[in-house]
């Protein structure tokens, strides 16, 4: 890649509806980004699921908040996976009673396997999401009761 196939491709990403994209050839990598402004950042609206519901339809259909419900949250990104390994059953299932300390799940990152422990005791109420999924930081994984 020469300076001049460089600046091509940066005006051509300057033109697209992209944020951010990563170019290889070679021994060579080209990751440009777009800043956004503070309006674009909070907004993410997946193209598949159209919203149609007003906001005043949204507060009167919100579930009552159980002040007893307690959730485990991701501390990393990675993966979330319900079992020590494919072939065996899951650390907890809905409705388990865990204790705390006790290991609810694992989430690899980097190819390191970090073991998620309970914070409190009490019955899983809820598994928040699926085997082999991507989590963000902060992410709910588990309420527990």
């Amino acid at each position: 890649m020469d300076t001049n196939d460089i600046k091509s491709i940066m005006e051509l990403f300057a033109k697209l509806p992209l944020n951010e994209m990563k170019l290889e050839s070679g021994d060579h990598t080209l990751r440009l980004a777009k800043e956004m402004a503070p309006s674009q950042a909070a907004v993410h609206v997946p193209v598949s699921a159209p919203v149609s519901m007003s906001l005043a339809s949204a507060e009167t259909e919100a579930p009552a908040i159980d002040p007893n419900l307690k959730y485990v949250t991701s501390p990393i990104v990675g993966t979330f996976y319900a079992a020590p390994n494919p072939s065996s059953g899951p650390f907890v299932k809905e409705g388990d009673l865990v204790k705390k300390g006790q290991v609810l799940c694992i989430i690899e990152a980097m190819k390191l396997m970090n073991e998620i422990q309970a914070e409190i005791s009490g019955v899983v109420q809820e598994i928040l999401v699926e085997n082999a999924q991507p989590v963000e930081y902060g992410q709910n994984l588990f309420s527990v009761k």
